[in-house]
């Protein structure tokens, strides 16, 4: 989880950056420059994509817009990046990364975080939980929630808890893993086919993804399946 500066001012997008000096009180100021000082001598890089960040730690409260509340989470760590390459063309200035586990020894992810911290506010708990609401139409937004779901809100009509099924996360540093007993595909009127030759046994959970990879003989099981549905597929450029 990181944020850009305001003191990041070369090789930084022009979206707002975080003001490290906004809103605290001289005491807080010099306590946080003490700290500065000391992090210095052991600032972090962290690369992903094309660029990388590097800045020094930081324990702050988090809030999160809504309406006219800002919901907060105290003592979060995060990455207070005053130098950056590769951002420039970024729609963002700070990412929060939902992967289970960081592979940043002393920066952990935002759901390990909230695990540990256990508090949101004063005197609610948030829960170590998130969930995805992804839009079918582009007039529609998506939304993401932290810290439960909306049945009601995005569910179908008259779903209740025990329409949610809960599966069993495998460990895995970098992706949401679940296993994978078989594949297959259902049609319109809500028939199951299987698709008995596939060999794959775990199956990555993501909202998006820039590769939809897969083994190859499972990749063939699928289109042929797919063909028997009047779905013609393409061989992807190099596939024979």
């Amino acid at each position: 989880m990181y944020v850009l500066t305001s003191k990041c001012t070369e090789n930084c997008n022009s979206f707002d950056k975080y003001d490290v000096e906004k809103g605290k009180t001289p005491e807080q100021l010099k306590e946080m420059k003490s700290r500065l000082n000391e992090a210095l001598m052991g600032r972090i890089e962290y690369g992903y994509g094309s660029g990388y960040i590097n800045g020094f730690l930081d324990e702050t409260q988090l809030c999160f817009e809504q309406g006219d509340k800002a919901p907060c989470i105290n003592k979060m760590k995060i990455l207070q990046a005053d130098q950056a390459t590769g951002v420039e063309n970024d729609r963002f200035a700070g990412i929060i990364g939902l992967a289970p586990t960081s592979t940043e020894k002393n920066l952990q992810g935002f759901m390990k975080q909230l695990a540990q911290i256990n508090q949101f506010g004063e005197k609610d708990s948030l829960q170590a939980l998130f969930s995805v609401f992804l839009s079918k139409t582009p007039e529609e937004d998506g939304s993401i929630t932290f810290g439960g779901y909306d049945l009601a809100q995005y569910a179908k009509s008259g779903a209740t808890e025990n329409d949610i099924f809960w599966g069993k996360v495998n460990q895995n540093e970098n992706y949401w893993t679940l296993g994978m007993s078989g594949a297959g595909l259902l049609d319109s009127a809500g028939k199951h086919s299987d698709i008995g030759t596939v060999k794959a046994k775990n199956a990555i959970i993501d909202t998006g993804v820039s590769y939809a990879i897969l083994p190859t003989n499972d990749y063939l099981a699928i289109t042929r399946s797919l063909n028997d549905f009047g779905v013609q597929c393409e061989n992807p450029e190099g596939q024979h």
